[in-house]
């Protein structure tokens, strides 16, 4: 991402030797696409708030009445490869029977 400080002059002249007219964008409206480019550096979330975003989703998702046939059983939680906040995730999408028939799943392989 190009540094702040270079402000709306430094994008434009990085983007001197762009090809506007592949990209339709106008020369002079370097400046909007430094902006727009800001909206994509954000700081990231805080991992709990992600987390609880996650697990919305995934309570959205659980509930939604699926155009196709699903098991019963389906479950949709978050999780990652180290299984960090398994217990936690599955405690904020499902029962806790089913938090733990998956954690004993888990557990044995």
């Amino acid at each position: 991402m190009f540094p702040s400080s270079t402000g709306d002059e430094g994008i434009a002249a990085l983007l001197a030797e762009t090809d506007y007219h592949e990209v339709g964008l106008p020369p002079e409206n370097a400046a909007d696409l430094y902006e727009l480019a800001g909206y994509l550096d954000q700081t990231p979330l805080p991992a709990d708030q992600l987390q609880a975003l996650l697990n919305q989703a995934c309570r959205r998702l659980q509930s939604t009445d699926w155009p196709i046939a699903v098991a019963d059983g389906f479950l949709v939680f978050a999780t990652d490869l180290e299984l960090v906040d398994l217990a936690d995730n599955l405690r904020a999408v499902t029962t806790a029977a089913r938090t733990a028939q998956v954690l004993a799943l888990v557990e044995s392989e």
